[in-house]
């Protein structure tokens, strides 16, 4: 077959594209090829700028696709590095499959979706990412030229990430050419069985600066992990997280870089719940020792054997999983017990603007108060004799 990534938005020839929106919609993209060792790089669908401002590239919206088979990365946003100029704003990514991705027998990677380099204000929001050779979501420096811009105001939310690889279900990463700074929201986001590097990993090649959010997410037998890595950290917020594993540790952090931290349910069965910065700490001095609001309590997850495999509704409206095995039980710990946190962050994976009840639910969903509120009391009666 040809040689030829699938869709490609100001990649292979570049010019100026800051203007109306550009949307790909309802299109499957698939058996894309190349091989590393013949010098040849393709990907599913790619959105790029090799032409720093004459190639501007904004305003792109990829709706309702599904990206699979492909050599390299399967969706991408990752323009050049040829200047500093480089830089492709306003990107959102929704309701979109990606699967089998790194198909390339040279390439040791292949994330599902990928930002890397220069992007500015992108979305990615409601996709299911699964079964891929390289990282379920993958946050990069530019390849090989450093200009002290990267990856910025990224928003990675109410997506369902689940497999199994070394690269880990959404990871921030630096490569071996050199590292930007990276300010990264990661929301309201469903992680599921991902072990062997965790549901979210950081490893030890992240430098440059980092901020980065992770608010409300839910993880099913896939740990946190943040090792020893040299990356300066001027924000780190883990707040109103569930992370339930069996197999060991759920949150390590290595270094002890959270910055900020509260709300957050951390159960399993290995003893240790959470080490940071050297120091371990269990059921028994979890609250004492580590976090005062923390739960180490069952999380109470409906079914565990009814995990998504998509989205069902519509955007804006009622999207929501289409299996809700890992929203939580009416009588969970994780129920009205989260921290409030700005507007920005206060809708759910199911679409229920937080709080339902009488504070913020912990974890991806909103429990549903307005469909299983108890009726008030009247009260205008008078007595009839």
């Amino acid at each position: 077959g040809q040689v030829t990534s699938g869709v490609n938005i100001n990649w292979a020839h570049w010019w100026l594209q800051n203007g109306a929106t550009k949307r790909v919609q309802d299109c499957e993209v698939h058996n894309t090829w190349s091989r590393t060792s013949l010098n040849q790089y393709e990907y599913g669908l790619i959105i790029s700028n090799h032409g720093g401002t004459g190639g501007y590239c904004e305003n792109v919206e990829v709706l309702n696709c599904i990206v699979h088979d492909t050599s390299r990365d399967g969706l991408c946003l990752y323009p050049g590095d040829e200047n500093a100029d480089c830089r492709i704003k306003n990107i959102t990514v929704r309701d979109c499959e990606v699967y089998n991705t790194g198909q390339d027998p040279d390439y040791g990677a292949g994330a599902g979706i990928l930002v890397k380099g220069y992007v500015v204000d992108a979305f990615v929001e409601y996709n299911y990412v699964h079964n891929t050779k390289g990282a379920m979501v993958f946050v990069n420096s530019n390849e090989t030229n450093h200009y002290g811009f990267g990856p910025t105001n990224i928003h990675i939310r109410y997506n369902s990430v689940t497999g199994d690889n070394r690269n880990g279900g959404i990871r921030i990463y630096d490569g071996h050419n050199g590292s930007d700074p990276k300010d990264v929201k990661v929301y309201g986001n469903l992680i599921y069985n991902s072990t062997i590097n965790g549901g979210f990993y950081i490893g030890s090649d992240l430098g440059n600066t980092l901020s980065l959010l992770i608010y409300n997410n839910s993880f099913y037998n896939s740990p946190v992990l943040i090792s020893s890595n040299s990356a300066t950290v001027t924000t780190f917020e883990f707040k109103n997280n569930i992370v339930y594993y069996n197999g060991g540790i759920a949150l390590t952090d290595s270094q002890g870089q959270i910055t900020s931290h509260s709300n957050n349910v951390f159960y399993g069965s290995s003893g240790t719940l959470v080490t940071s910065n050297g120091r371990s700490y269990n059921s028994s001095n979890l609250k004492s020792g580590y976090e005062a609001t923390a739960f180490s309590s069952d999380p109470l997850y409906k079914n565990t054997a009814n995990l998504p495999t998509g989205y069902t509704g519509s955007y804006g409206v009622n999207l929501a999983p289409n299996d809700d095995g890992l929203s939580v039980q009416s009588s969970s710990p994780a129920i009205n017990n989260g921290s409030a946190l700005a507007s920005t962050y206060n809708d759910s994976i199911n679409s229920i603007i937080r709080p339902s009840g009488n504070g913020w639910d912990i974890g991806a969903y909103e429990y549903d108060f307005g469909s299983a509120q108890v009726p008030l009391a009247p009260t205008d009666l008078r007595a009839i004799h």
